[in-house]
């Protein structure tokens, strides 16, 4: 009887024992204070990803609440270690508060910054000096003097417009390849490289002083100036292949002369002159050497010299007239034009004057001949079909082919840089004035360039994307800008009441 009422309070005392026990457990994990031992990152603007660390926190997210300086913030994931939220809009600079089950961890300050600005296009992400481009992006101040963008080089350019998603400003003189950086809010952001194209100048001839002279203008149109001012005329402008040094013609002396300059129109010399004309001057592919017309002997020759005028020698010695010298593109042979034959016909000759070779021995008139690109074809004019047409042939004047066989007149072939296409102007259809065409280089995929009233003297860029060519559309001859499909026409040059012709792009 004894034993039984030992058992039995014993088994009382185990009992209240394990439930003092348990109690006691679950008191200590309800009272478990949180405590905050870092936060990741420090600093950012609002709408910035900030994971907490440290211990007591709770796995159920609604038994947390965090503030940032007094904010409540938007709890994405929690464990009993870490805490992800979101930095509240309202936030301000203060310390980061957690509050689980009613006990707080107070942890460091979090720093608010401004809005970080960001650049997620460049609207075209290439252009010269002067072009305008539109940067869009995020968090810019609306106020355009508030931003500042940098181009590479360390040259600001002015924002024009701003808003917060976009700011438009002017390539500026200066940039160099590279990022673009805005700062806004006193925040700094960058953009991809951005390519700065050479500040293309075009060099064209006018009569707006009162007689020719050359001048030059970029292509926007802008920074007009005249290179040369003389009491005579000065035209047959060619560049070096460099882009250094500009050969022309001038008859400011009483005869035409060949005088040459620099590409700024400075240190303007005479480099040939005789008693007689002196006049279409070609350089050679690498720039040592100048071809040229004279009369010197009583008919038209063509004469070479080096580039500084001197070792002067007469290439073709013939009763005929011989014109136009053209070099091939490797500067081994030069093209010409000559009737000696009785018909106006394209010779060949080694650039040393030997071994002149009549590549068309037609009736007809043949004219207007150029390279293509590689040497290994010669376009030209001819009407030895009864109309002015395009036709194209071998090098060695074999492989002749009619491309363009219309009733119209057709003129001016001009290969592409990179020798897959011909422009060539064109009255076909009935058009009072010629305009502009373009074809493949086996005379298909015709295509009309221009409608608005005449086009000539069509010169490609050097990358094939544009075409200059002075047009009378306005009433006065000016020169004009499009892209190589007809698209984007744009006027140069306004000067009403003077003629602006004969356009050239300056190297690139």
């Amino acid at each position: 009887m004894i034993l039984k009422t030992l058992d039995f309070s014993l088994y009382v005392l185990v009992s209240v024992l394990l439930v003092t026990t348990f109690s006691c457990d679950s008191s200590s994990d309800s009272l478990t204070v949180p405590e905050i031992t870092s936060i990741n990152p420090t600093a950012g603007p609002t709408g910035s990803t900030v994971t907490i660390n440290g211990s007591g926190f709770s796995a159920t997210i609604s038994e947390n609440s965090v503030t940032f300086g007094g904010v409540l913030a938007n709890i994405a994931t929690s464990t009993s270690t870490s805490i992800t939220v979101t930095v509240p809009a309202q936030a301000v600079t203060g310390a980061v508060m957690v509050v689980v089950r009613g006990q707080t961890a107070v942890g460091p300050n979090f720093i608010v910054e401004a809005q970080m600005p960001g650049i997620t296009n460049v609207d075209p992400d290439s252009g010269m000096a002067g072009t305008q481009i539109t940067i869009s992006g995020m968090n810019f101040s609306p106020t355009a003097s508030e931003n500042v963008v940098t181009f590479n080089g360390g040259i600001i350019a002015e924002v024009q417009q701003a808003s917060a998603t976009e700011l438009i400003t002017v390539v500026p003189e200066g940039a160099r390849t590279g990022p673009i950086r805005v700062e806004s809010n006193g925040m700094e952001t960058q953009s991809p490289v951005f390519t700065v194209l050479p500040a293309s100048r075009i060099a064209f001839v006018s009569n707006r002083t009162g007689d020719l002279d050359i001048w030059t203008i970029r292509i926007n149109g802008t920074d007009l100036l005249n290179l040369t001012n003389s009491a005579g005329g000065d035209f047959q402008h060619t560049f070096s292949p460099d882009g250094s040094n500009i050969l022309f013609v001038t008859n400011r002396s009483g005869n035409d002369d060949i005088w040459i300059m620099e590409a700024d129109g400075t240190d303007q010399t005479t480099l040939i002159s005789s008693s007689s004309n002196d006049f279409l001057p070609r350089w050679s592919p690498d720039g040592s050497q100048i071809a040229f017309n004279t009369s010197l002997t009583g008919d038209n020759e063509i004469w070479k010299a080096d580039a500084d005028g001197s070792n002067a020698v007469n290439l073709t010695n013939d009763p005929g007239a011989d014109l136009n010298a053209q070099w091939s593109p490797d500067g081994s042979q030069i093209l010409f034009r000559s009737n000696r034959s009785g018909n106006e016909d394209i010779w060949i000759m080694n650039s040393d004057g030997s071994n002149p070779t009549n590549l068309t021995n037609d009736s007809g008139l043949d004219f207007e001949y150029q390279w293509s690109p590689d040497g290994s074809q010669i376009a030209f004019l001819s009407d030895r079909s009864g109309n002015f047409e395009v036709w194209v042939m071998a090098s060695d004047g074999s492989s002749l082919t009619n491309l363009t066989n219309d009733p119209g007149l057709d003129l001016e072939p001009s290969w592409s840089p990179d020798g897959s296409q011909l422009l060539f102007r064109s009255n076909r259809g009935g058009t009072t004035n010629p305009e502009i065409w373009k074809m493949a280089a086996d005379g298909s995929n015709l295509m009309q360039l221009n409608t608005e009233g005449g086009g000539q003297n069509a010169a490609w860029s050097t990358d094939g994307s544009q075409i200059l060519y002075q047009s009378f559309v306005t009433g006065d001859t000016e020169i004009w800008l499009m892209n190589a499909d007809g698209s984007d026409k744009r006027q140069i040059t306004n000067r009403p009441g003077n003629s602006d012709i004969s356009p050239l792009w300056y190297p690139q």
